[in-house]
This record gives structure tokens, sequence and C-alpha cells, in this order.
């Protein structure tokens, strides 16, 4: 998405002979510390210039060096992606997927086609390209006017042709979604008022260094993108893991370029150009979308199709269903410039899924979710999860309802098929803090500690015909001591053993219930 001036070189003609200079020009006599980092072109430069001191070299590699991580780093975390998003697709022929691929981006696939000619051409012929590929006040003066355009379709360096081609193909459903041939009249008009914009500016400062690339056309083709589909995700090449929705970009972006125009005016970046590109982007994409945009209609794309209310070409916007045709998943209700908001969310290979209320980023908010036509869980979610208070799930037999945290229940009621548990919860659905346990047996009532009771009172409902209750500071221990109340009797206890005043002991069995088959010391 870089468009760089390229400084303009001479022959230096001494004794008739040609005087070749072996390493290319880095800087200009007028501007010492203009810095030439994408283009490796071999150049010539007249004796007069300043060669560039030993550390001015080292900085240049060294921002080289770390332009070229940044993008390994940059197409290794999207390659990632690409690689996640395969497995939601039908495995399919090579061949037949780059015949879908051509058809459903024939224009963007010529253009990249073209970037790459014109690069070659550049490399066998750098003279013919310096003449007839390079936008610059000498060429236009020599009748060379068609450089407006071809300045557009040529790069100098390999990343930086890489850079620009990765960042157009990034955007290639811009293509599906206007139209080829009103792709084609965006991507060709935008290239040419950027070559204009930058033009008026060289005549304007008298700047004669030449210009190439094709990121005016890729700045028309980010805003007409970032209009379309205005919480599309912009990525920002140092950190990959960041993104910007389309909406806050382009404004962003836009406020950048005015401020490097004016600010930086020997900048190696044509800044002119970029500035010129997404201003005609924005006035074409407003203007097709008055002429030739669609309020409803039906949308088919390589991967999914639509049916309904639209905003623009093909954003939806309104009540729609829309539906990835290789996989059973579908959304059907209210779309809000592109993102579903509201409706029913289908989805599922072994078993079937089915979420109803509102979404964010196709994740549900609030609403219910069945699985198989049976109520999963109802509340509040966060990415799939239940989390929030008066939240409910239903799972074999079981039933949690209260407050859950990332899916889990935290505070409410565990109810199973044996057991009611109510209170403060941790991992795994286990009492843990002030809680209370009822079966047809027994009844556990105060602090638990990992599912089982430390302190509080344990019942018996139905011990022998009477209610047997056992009362002690910490059952966890070998052998607790406490009180028991039988049949209005109140005696203590110690361990599995009654102490009765006489000092007779009786056993009761009441420990090995309460600790559980493996007894804790």
């Amino acid at each position: 998405m870089l468009r760089i001036h390229l400084l303009r070189t001479t022959r230096a003609v001494t004794n008739l002979q040609h005087v070749r200079i072996p390493r290319p020009t880095l800087f200009t006599p007028e501007q010492p510390t203009q810095q030439r980092l994408f283009s490796s072109t071999k150049s010539r430069r007249s004796n007069e210039q300043t060669p560039p001191t030993e550390e001015m070299v080292r900085s240049v590699n060294a921002i080289k060096q770390i332009a070229r991580i940044a993008a390994a780093i940059f197409a290794g975390y999207f390659a990632h992606k690409y690689y996640k998003n395969m497995k939601y697709t039908k495995e399919k022929d090579v061949l037949e997927q780059f015949k879908a691929h051509f058809k459903q981006y024939p224009v963007l696939n010529t253009v990249m086609a073209v970037n790459v000619l014109m690069f070659a051409i550049g490399r066998l012929r750098p003279q013919f390209a310096r003449k007839h590929f390079m936008l610059s006040l000498e060429n236009v003066k020599n009748y060379r006017a068609y450089t407006l355009l071809t300045s557009a379709f040529y790069h100098e360096s390999t990343l930086h042709l890489l850079f620009n081609m990765f960042v157009l193909y990034s955007t290639r459903d811009t293509e599906w979604s206007m139209g080829s041939e009103r792709y084609a009249t965006l991507y060709l008009t935008s290239g040419l008022l950027a070559s204009t914009a930058s033009l008026f500016m060289k005549k304007i400062r008298n700047i004669q260094k030449a210009s190439v690339g094709a990121s005016g056309a890729i700045y028309a083709v980010l805003a007409a993108t970032m209009l379309e589909h205005p919480t599309s995700e912009m990525y920002v090449i140092f950190f990959p893991w960041v993104s910007i929705a389309g909406s806050t970009f382009l404004p962003l972006i836009a406020l950048f370029e005015i401020f490097a125009l004016f600010r930086w005016k020997n900048s190696m970046f044509d800044h002119a150009a970029h500035l010129g590109g997404l201003l005609a982007g924005f006035l074409i994409y407003k203007y097709m979308v008055r002429e030739f945009g669609q309020r409803y209609g039906n949308v088919n794309h390589l991967m999914f199709e639509y049916n309904g209310e639209l905003n623009g070409f093909t954003n939806p916007n309104g009540k729609g269903i829309w539906k990835l045709k290789d996989l059973n998943y579908s959304l059907d209700g209210t779309f809000e410039n592109g993102v579903f908001v509201s409706g029913t969310k289908s989805y599922g290979k072994k078993r079937n899924y089915v979420e109803i209320g509102t979404f964010k980023n196709e994740y549900i908010e609030q609403g219910e979710r069945y699985v198989d036509g049976k109520l999963e869980s109802r509340g509040t979610f966060k990415k799939n999860a239940l989390d929030g208070e008066n939240c409910l799930y239903v799972m074999d037999g079981a039933e949690e309802q209260g407050t859950f945290r990332n899916g889990k229940l935290v505070d409410g009621v565990l109810t199973t098929s044996n057991a009611t548990y109510k209170g403060t919860f941790s991992d795994f659905a286990k009492l843990n803090g002030n809680g209370r346990e009822e079966s047809s047996v027994f009844i556990s009532e105060g602090i638990f500690e990992n599912g089982k009771l430390k302190s509080g009172i344990f019942k018996v409902p139905d011990f022998n015909g009477s209610e047997l209750t056992l009362e002690s500071e910490d059952f966890r221990c070998e052998k607790p001591i406490g009180k028991i109340s039988y049949k209005g009797l109140r005696f203590d206890f110690e361990g599995d053993e009654t102490v009765f005043p006489d000092g007779k002991r009786a056993r009761h069995g009441m420990l090995a219930v309460i600790h559980g088959p493996n007894k804790e010391k």
C-alpha cells in the first residue's frame, strides 16, 4: 500500500567514457537524509554527489530488515487465520478452486498479474521501465503522459510489490460486492486521479523524483471496502493482532496522510497519491452506490448466499437470511451493516445447535441455546459461554441455575437425579463455601470444602424412625468432635462414636457418610 518516490539517476560522462558507480543511489545532494528503502534498481549517479556514510547505510539496512521481519510476522499471522478458515470449507480440487476464484475475482487477478508482469519487465529492461513506467515531471514533459496510469501498476522492489499485492488481495471481496465492471472503473479511475494528485504536488514543490506503486488505487479500494463494510476489521502490519473497525480506520488514515503531506515534505512516500486515491475512492463509491446500489435482493458468493434487505451493494442491513453453502450454518434475523444482531443462528455437524436471541460478532449475548431440539442453556453469554446472573444450564439429567462465570456455575442451585446443591461453587460444580446439600438420605448445611462438609450440621431425617443431627466445627479431621441429637436427647460425639454422660460409647457410623468413600485426614 505504498507509493514511493524514486531518485532520478544521471549518467556522468568523463573523457567520453561512461562512469559506472557500483552502488545504487540512496541520497540526493539536496536532501542528504532522504532514504530510499524499497528500491534496488541498478542506478548511476554523478561524481558531485556526496556518498552515504557507513552509519547511514547501516541504518537503512536495519530499517529494511525490520520491515521484512514485520512483513513475515504479518503474513504468518494471516496464513494461520486462513488455515483455520479453510476448516469450514469442503475440500476441493486445486484446479477447481482456482477456476472458481478467477471467476469470482477476474479483475483483481488480472490487475495482480499485470503488476507482476510489469515488475518482471522492469527487472529485465530498467531503462525502458524508467521511461515508460515511472511518473515524473520529465516523463510528462516528454509527452509520456500514459505514465500516469502505468506507474500505478509498476513497483521497483520485491518487498514493495508483495506488500501492495497482499493489501489488494485482502480486499478482494470488494470486487464481488461492487461487480467486476464497477470495480475496474474504480481501480483505473482512482489510479489516474492519484497519479494526477502526485504530479500536481511535484509541480508545486518542483520535485524531480519519479514515483511508482499501486498504493493510490489500493487506497481507493480500501475506502470503498470500509464504506461498503464499515464493521470490517483492519490490521496494523507491525501489530497484526490489533484490529481497527473500518469506520474508524478510514478517517484515521485520511488524517494521517494529510498530516504527512504537509509535515514531511521530503518523505520517500508519495502522500499526495495516497490522499488523492483515498478521496477518489470515497467519491466514486458514493456515486456508484447512489446510481447502482440496491435495498433488497439476492446475494450469491463463492462461499455463502444471502436473501434480504441490503445497504450499498451486498451489505446485509435489515431483515434477511444468510447461509454458508458447504456447511450447516445459517443466520436468520436482523443485520446492521453486515453484522448479525438478533434472530436465530443454526449450526453443527454431528449435533444440531440453535441459538435464539441477540448477538455480537455472531456470538450469542442474550437468549437461549437448543441442542437437538432440547433446551441446553438460557441467559447471558460471553463468547458462547454462560456468563452472568439468572442463567440456566441443562445437560445429562442435571440442571444448574444461578450466576455463571466463563460457563461455570459459581453461585446458585445444582439439581441432579440424586441430590440438590445450593450455595457457592468451585470448579466441576463442587460446593466450596457456604452451602446446602440435600438428598433423599441426608442433609448437609454449613461450610463446604471441595464438595464435602467441613463445618455445620449433618442430618439424617429418618434414622431408625427419628432424625439424627450432628454438629461440628470440623468434620474434615480424622476424629471430629461435636454434638449429636437423637430422639430429643443431646450428647457429645467423637469420630464415629457417641459419648454418653456416664462415659459409655456407642458407634453410630456417620463419619464415613460425611467424609465419603475416601476419608480425608
